[in-house]
This record gives structure tokens, sequence and C-alpha cells, in this order.
């Protein structure tokens, strides 16, 4: 399910899945590490789109911000 959706948005260049409690934090320890992170459903999705409903979005955020759901990106180099 993951990677169809990151397909959607237009990300294919995803080699591998893993779980971090605090991305940012928890990468921390290298400065050749560059961690963005957007949250699962608004980070990638415009929201502001009229054919969006009312509930869709209360559930987005929802997901996003009660339930920590993100999508994280690490840049190496």
């Amino acid at each position: 399910m993951m990677s169809k959706t990151l397909k959607n948005m237009g990300i294919s260049d995803v080699d591998g899945f893993f779980y971090l409690d605090k991305p940012k934090e928890d990468l921390d320890w290298s400065e050749n590490i560059r961690v963005t992170s957007r949250g699962y459903m608004l980070g990638y999705h415009d929201m502001k789109s009229p054919n969006i409903s009312f509930s869709h979005r209360l559930l987005a955020r929802i997901c996003d911000n009660m339930m920590k759901m993100s999508i994280n990106r690490l840049y190496f180099g």
C-alpha cells in the first residue's frame, strides 16, 4: 500500500521502508544525513482543492497529527 501511495505522489526512488519514532532526532548522528518530514496525507496532497471533502480533510488531519503518521525522506551525502 505504501509503495502505491508513494508512486501516486511522484516519489519513485524508495529502496526500503522502516519506522522511527522521532526521525529528525534519531538520525541526527551524522552531518551527512538530512531528513525531511511531511504528513502522510497532508504533506504531499493539496487538501485545499474543492474536490476534497471536509470529512477527508478532517481524517487526514487526525491521522497526520494525532496518530503521527508521516513520510520521511533521507538524503545522504
